[in-house]
């Protein structure tokens, strides 16, 4: 294995936001469907929760990019009067009053609105939200962690309007280990991917817990001391070395050295 296949694998494992970086697995496979028949449903809220580092974000990206219309709002808003002037301009142009339109708007027409990092709101910007939701002409899909899920759930006035709950958890070893290898397969670095075995993705999965962002790192942070290693003295490019392994969570931190 040459030097550049150690960096494209390193790089294959880069952070990143872009729709076009899914990796296609089981699970967000159902997700995307159960969205894509939700869209079409004339409910108000959606509640999408799971933990940090399960790929909500990547899901409601790779979602939005698929449909006209849907507006997607990645970054929390920091007031109800920022809500409510974006989403009267996004939806019906510069300077648009939203309540006056809306009021026009025909349930029919409803816009599709997904607000991500929601776990970030308090309970006025909820409330809010809720106001809108009423209208029926705004449809939300709320992606947060469990904690705020549960709260909302247990409010009785949020708790009627909720039409359904989508839990995401960490992945299994064994999808896990799929995801791991497919990371590498987009960019056809096969003996990269052969590289990454059951023995690997389970050393890998102790330390992060199957969280993405973390193992994301925790790969790139690996094919970086390989290649490192390769330089100074060459390595088998068909197996990854416990040892390799064990530096990289010592320097991410996992293990005290």
């Amino acid at each position: 294995m040459s030097d550049s296949l150690f960096a494209q694998a390193r790089d294959s494992f880069v952070e990143s936001n872009s729709p076009a970086d899914f990796v296609e697995l089981e699970s967000n496979i159902i997700h995307l469907e159960t969205l894509e028949e939700l869209r079409q449903k004339p409910f108000k809220l959606v509640l999408l929760y799971g933990p940090p580092g399960v790929g909500k974000t990547m899901l409601v990206k790779r979602f939005a990019t698929q449909h006209d219309g849907v507006l997607l709002y990645e970054r929390p808003f920091t007031s109800v009067d920022e809500l409510h002037n974006r989403l009267g301009t996004d939806i019906f142009g510069d300077d648009a009053d939203l309540f006056t339109n809306l009021e026009a708007l025909h349930p029919s027409r409803s816009k599709l609105v997904i607000l991500d990092e929601s776990q970030m709101y308090g309970e006025e910007m909820f409330e809010a939200i809720r106001i809108l939701a009423d209208t029926k002409k705004i449809k939300f899909i709320l992606a947060m962690h469990n904690t705020k899920e549960e709260y909302l759930v247990a409010q009785e006035h949020f708790k009627t309007r909720i039409y359904k709950t989508i839990a995401m958890d960490v992945p299994d070893l064994p999808e896990f280990h799929i995801y791991l290898q497919k990371k590498l397969l987009r960019n056809n670095l096969l003996e990269s991917a052969k590289a990454i075995d059951l023995k690997v993705a389970k050393f890998v999965y102790k330390y992060t817990g199957g969280n993405f962002r973390k193992s994301d790192l925790f790969m790139y942070t690996l094919f970086d001391v390989l290649n490192y290693f390769y330089r100074k003295r060459g390595l088998n490019p068909y197996k990854i070395e416990s040892k390799y392994l064990e530096m990289t969570a010592i320097y991410l931190g996992y293990i005290d050295a």
